[in-house]
Parts: structure tokens; C-alpha cells; sequence
């Protein structure tokens, strides 16, 4: 459903490193066999090699995406299921997989 708005968010945090190194890194990530179109997008393939490529800067751009994604579609973290505790034991993929089902 809002897959499309996922992908934007994605685009407009991965900003943060820059124009430069954003279309190093979406290169980068199409490179790797990770789609940026709502059919082709895998959420777990792009997490790995984000987290390879980056290393621990990944937590920001993870952060960011969720951040992005609620106040784009007026949601909150506790709305999709991720808060609190469940939040602090969640690895970044497990976010993002959260938010993707949400998404869809």
C-alpha cells in the first residue's frame, strides 16, 4: 500500500551522507541485487548490505527511515508495533521488516 512512501523515505535519508555519497551508495546497493521499485524492493537484502556497506552509520539511516516514515504517514512507532522494549531488543532489520509489513 504505501510502499512507495517506504521507498521515499529510504531515498530522502540515505541524503544525510550527502548527494555524492547517496548515489554511491544506491549504486552501490543496485550493485548488490537491491530493487528500489515496490515489486522489486527486499527489505532483508537491503538492511544486509546497507549494514555492510556502512558499518555502524546504519543505525542513523534505520532511524531515520522510521522517523521519516511516520511523520509521512502520520503514524507513530507504537501504532506499526515497535516501542518501548520491543524497540530496544529489535535489530535494525527487524525494524525495518516491521515497517515494511506495515507498508504493504
Amino acid at each position: 500500500m504505501q510502499e512507495g512512501v517506504l521507498l521515499r523515505c529510504i531515498f530522502d535519508s540515505l541524503s544525510l551522507f550527502g548527494e555524492n555519497t547517496k548515489a554511491a551508495l544506491l549504486a552501490n546497493l543496485q550493485q548488490a541485487g537491491v530493487g528500489f521499485t515496490p515489486e522489486t524492493f527486499d527489505i532483508d537484502k537491503f538492511s544486509i548490505v546497507t549494514e555492510d556497506l556502512l558499518g555502524r552509520s546504519a543505525d542513523f539511516i534505520f532511524v531515520k527511515i522510521l522517523e521519516e516514515f511516520c511523520t509521512r504517514t502520520n503514524t507513530t512507532s507504537e501504532k506499526i508495533g515497535i516501542s518501548g522494549k520491543a524497540y530496544d531488543n529489535m535489530s535494525n532489520a527487524g525494524i525495518l521488516r516491521s515497517l515494511f509489513a506495515v507498508a504493504k
